[in-house]
């Protein structure tokens, strides 16, 4: 359903759905002597049971999971990006919703981050009368700095 990504080019992130599964969830599958480990379902802090996770992208330095979710909690419509967190013990924390600034009533996605994580990159189906939706996104991208990660954490 979505790209691998990774930043040590050991441990990959993807959006997929498994078969017998209600909905799209993110996975994690290590390389390792050029084999792949069975795909690994990332925790309920970023899983849900039945919402739609998927189109995961991580920061320059693998501590934020961005990722779409459909019909997530705190939703402003459609689908949403949101933000996990790693703790310093390596652990996901509960995902939140990237907020007003970047999500709307249309679809985002979560797209890119340049290498520096200076610039995050996302997709938005905006439409003025999205009852005439064509499926065409347009790209855009703020300064991650403006995005306040480190304040939707501060009380995790």
């Amino acid at each position: 359903m979505s790209h691998f990504v990774t930043i040590d080019d050991k441990t990959f992130y993807t959006g997929t759905q498994i078969r017998g599964s209600k909905g799209l969830d993110i996975y994690k599958t290590t390389l390792s002597n050029g084999e792949f480990s069975a795909l690994e379902k990332m925790p309920s802090t970023i899983n849900s049971e039945k919402l739609w996770e998927y189109a995961p992208i991580l920061f320059y330095d693998g501590k934020y999971m961005f990722y779409q979710v459909y019909n997530g909690k705190d939703n402003f419509g459609g689908d949403d990006i949101y933000v996990s967190k790693k703790d310093e013990n390596g652990s996901w924390l509960p995902n939140k919703n990237l907020g007003k600034l970047i999500n709307t009533n249309m679809n985002e996605c979560p797209v890119a981050i340049t290498s520096d994580g200076k610039y995050f990159f996302f997709t938005r189906d905006y439409k003025e009368n999205p009852e005439n939706y064509d499926g065409i996104s347009s790209i855009y991208f703020i300064e991650t700095k403006a995005l306040q990660l480190d304040d939707l954490f501060k009380n995790e």
